[in-house]
């Protein structure tokens, strides 16, 4: 998950000279990738603290489970977002013809 994590703030920084052009979809993406990125940062950190420390570690894989499961459940929620604005730019240029 740390691993995932660093690779989604990777490219988010590497979209960062996208940016300046005022790409609205290279925005998008750059900030999917940080919140990604980051949340992914979060749950790997809880997974790590259930075994770093003693006595709690069921609150940590509770902790742990509970961002895993919103991260996870944000991914198509963003799936289907991306995929209505790139089928909008296509019907939009198929129609314009």
């Amino acid at each position: 998950m740390s691993a995932l994590g660093f690779f989604l703030v990777v490219l988010a920084l590497l979209d960062a000279p996208t940016l300046l052009n005022g790409d609205r979809r290279a925005t998008l993406l750059a900030i999917l990738y940080t919140v990604t990125g980051t949340w992914s940062f979060y749950t790997a950190y809880s997974v790590r603290s259930i075994v770093n420390t003693e006595g709690s570690d069921i609150s940590h894989l509770m902790v742990a489970l509970k961002s895993l499961r919103k991260l996870l459940t944000l991914t198509p929620v963003l799936v289907l977002i991306l995929l209505i604005l790139s089928s909008r730019a296509h019907l939009t240029t198929l129609f314009a013809e």
